[in-house]
């Protein structure tokens, strides 16, 4: 119950017009209710993603490459579920086995939880972050003046908030975010491309980059101006495309490293090969959209 709100209290909500206040009062282990569940963004995405119920915008072209690259619809569910039981994946390509995490005398839980937490992130909410771009998109093809999904969009990026920050404002400091909003800020450090002057510190250029597209991507939509939000849509999906190839980078590099590192022990190696078969695994269909030869050729190194 970490992270609850507390069991009666009152909630601010800002309007451009004003601010209203909402008083409440719960039960913290009844009233909970489980909406959206990380696991099911990838459980559903035969249905959402894949079928759309006949839509024939479907599959976006994004998720239509990891499709045609893993053959299953859920593939980011198998990859996380096989780290969780330290078992393999049965997918088409870009198979992982973690069953080399549970050794005779010892059990490689730190890298066990850097495949699930980095597969969760890297497969799962990074997939359904564009899914609901998309979705947005064809909302406004339809007609309708509904941004919901986009605004759902932001959210899935920005994830939580530290508990002292009472009013995050959307050009956030390092560190506030949680997820995708927190790798691509992790990840900025070793390439030095946050948007600090030294290039290690402030947020992220990716956050910062997404969050001026998402503004205005939200008054295109707002405008019904769908052929312009969908321009915005596919900046956005590249830019989301940067902290996937920075983590393969330099966890991939890491390893090369504890190649010839006589003083690693096994357990940060381990850590080291989640990490990049991780960040791998989400970017081998992409370089397998472009050059099959060259991805087969990533997965063989890894």
């Amino acid at each position: 119950t970490n992270g609850c709100f507390q069991t009666e209290g009152s909630i601010a909500v800002e309007f451009i017009s004003g601010r209203d206040i909402y008083n409440y009062k719960y039960n913290l282990l009844e009233d909970n209710r489980n909406k959206l569940a990380l696991r099911m963004l990838s459980k559903n995405a035969e249905a959402e993603m894949l079928l759309c119920n006949g839509d024939n915008s479907c599959p976006h072209p994004v998720f239509k490459k990891y499709f045609q690259y893993y053959r299953v619809p859920d593939y980011g569910d198998r990859w996380v579920m096989a780290a969780f039981a330290l078992s393999s994946t049965s997918l088409y390509r870009g198979n992982a086995d973690f069953s080399i995490y549970k050794r005779p005398y010892f059990h490689s839980k730190k890298a066990q939880a850097e495949a699930i937490k980095l597969g969760v992130t890297c497969l799962n909410l990074w997939m359904y972050f564009i899914h609901k771009l998309n979705v947005a998109v064809k909302v406004c093809d339809d007609g309708e003046n509904d941004i919901t999904s986009w605004e759902q969009a932001l959210a899935l990026y920005t994830g939580s908030f530290d508990r002292t920050n009472e009013a995050p404002e959307i050009s956030q400091k390092k560190g506030e975010g949680r997820m995708l909003h927190a790798m691509a800020d992790s990840l900025c450090m070793e390439f030095k491309t946050c948007h600090g002057k030294d290039g290690i510190s402030g947020p992220s250029m990716v956050s910062s980059r997404i969050f001026k597209l998402f503004l205005q991507g939200q008054k295109h939509l707002k405008e019904r101006e769908c052929t312009a939000a969908r321009e915005i849509k596919n900046s956005m999906e590249g830019v989301m495309v940067i902290p996937l190839l920075q983590g393969l980078q330099i966890h991939t590099y890491q390893r090369s490293i504890d190649l010839t590192n006589k003083n690693i022990t096994d357990l940060q190696k381990d850590e080291d090969e989640a990490k990049s078969a991780a960040y791998a695994a989400s970017v081998l269909p992409l370089l397998h959209a472009c050059s099959p030869k060259d991805a087969q050729n990533l997965y063989g190194m890894l």
